[in-house]
């Protein structure tokens, strides 16, 4: 009887970030319009009960993942920039926002917007923004709430508003 329940639980517990990455997968490697368009619905569908834009979009190119990212609170209130790059191994936190700057008024044909590119072995913190044309290296380590508008150099910490960058120590050897 508890297998039971314990498989009602599974079903109805509706885990979106697996559902969401088979079905993004699906999305981008069908070229049949009508296909296409249904998995659009149904991944907007999933980032409206979650409170997310993970970088999906239907007119251009959509946000690049190296692999899956690790969510481990869900993709509770996540905003991904549909121009950004992301590396291996990267775990995202709550209310994090990756986005892109803007230069101009103009460039609301996202001919001037400038996203950021993330590293590999990354990690960020709840509550963190990244945001304009910066790079985040390898083996970064990206504190709660710190707010990112410059490079972040191979194997450091950021952390603050405006964020302060130093050295991590012995973090990955």
């Amino acid at each position: 009887m508890s297998d039971k329940k314990s498989n009602l639980k599974k079903f109805f517990l509706l885990d979106y970030t697996d559902r969401y990455w088979k079905i993004r997968e699906n999305y981008i490697s069908t070229t049949n319009k009508l296909l296409r368009i249904l998995y659009y619905i149904r991944l907007k569908r999933i980032e409206s009960k979650t409170n997310s834009e993970l970088g999906v979009s239907f007119q251009d190119s959509s946000a690049e993942f190296a692999s899956k990212p690790y969510f481990p609170h869900g993709l509770n209130g996540i905003i991904i920039s549909r121009k950004c790059k992301i590396g291996k191994n990267v775990t995202v936190l709550h209310q994090v926002t990756i986005g892109t700057k803007i230069t101009t008024i103009k460039a609301c044909s996202f001919n001037d917007t400038i996203a950021p590119t993330i590293g590999d072995n990354v990690y960020i913190g709840a509550g963190a923004k990244i945001i304009g044309n910066i790079h985040v290296g390898n083996n970064v380590l990206i504190g709660a709430n710190a707010v990112i508008t410059k490079n972040i150099p191979d194997n450091h910490t950021a952390v603050g508003n405006p964020a302060n960058i130093f050295p991590t120590k012995n973090r990955y050897q």
